[in-house]
């Protein structure tokens, strides 16, 4: 009867144990699937507009895409911090994909150009398929982007940015979008539509990164 006790007790933990690392499994899977302001959504569930992706200057999905950082921004110190915020995205634990910048304005997939903006607007993000194209914003993408992008330009309120000290934050948010990031209502993403004390993140999240995976690793019928 005894031994009979002990291995009921050892087969309980087991089912615990078992229990628990699928609960975290669980959880892990559940932080990567926040829900979307606009309801942009894959079918897995992850934030993005529904895996279009950017592609390389060669139409590829997976590779490097060059940011040109405009001249017109008023010191280096702004651009550096402009550089450092979509730097960020590069040590997302995802290799399939990584931004570099560029000097060479025909040769970027990305452009980054101070703007003044509207009244509690730090900074905004288009996408275009082809040269030639207009632009258009990621909260009209549902309507208007029909497959994958190869341009984005990224307007920043410099001003406002340097003022409260946003610029790398505001370039961190915007180049998300810039790779297929949607808003999310998390506040514990990079993703998040608007910035306070509670979400001020200087690097993507565990659930920015997994979308970010998700999106350059997942298949996609536009390739």
């Amino acid at each position: 009867m005894r031994r009979v006790r002990e291995s009921i007790a050892k087969w309980t933990s087991f089912l615990v144990a078992v229990n628990m690392v699928a609960w975290l499994m669980g959880g892990n899977v559940a932080m990567a699937k926040c829900s979307d302001q606009y309801e942009y959504k894959c079918s897995h569930g992850y934030h993005s507009f529904w895996d279009h992706y950017l592609k390389t200057g060669s139409g590829k999905k997976h590779g490097t895409r060059y940011v040109y950082v405009s001249s017109k921004f008023k010191s280096e110190s702004n651009k550096r911090q402009v550089m450092m915020g979509y730097c960020a995205w590069n040590m997302s634990g995802n290799n399939k994909v990584r931004l570099a910048n560029t000097t060479d304005y025909d040769k970027r997939q990305i452009y980054i150009v101070p703007e003044v903006l509207g009244a509690g607007v730090y900074g905004i993000t288009y996408l275009k398929k082809k040269a030639g194209e207009a632009y258009i914003t990621s909260k009209d993408i549902k309507d208007r982007l029909d497959g994958n992008y190869q341009y984005v330009k990224i307007e920043i309120h410099e001003a406002k940015c340097q003022r409260e000290n946003l610029l790398t934050k505001t370039s961190l948010h915007e180049s998300g979008h810039a790779l297929g990031l949607s808003h999310v209502t998390c506040r514990k993403s990079v993703m998040y539509p608007s910035m306070d004390s509670s979400n001020m993140l200087a690097n993507p999240s565990d659930t920015d990164r997994a979308t970010l995976r998700h999106v350059y690793n997942a298949y996609n019928a536009y390739k």
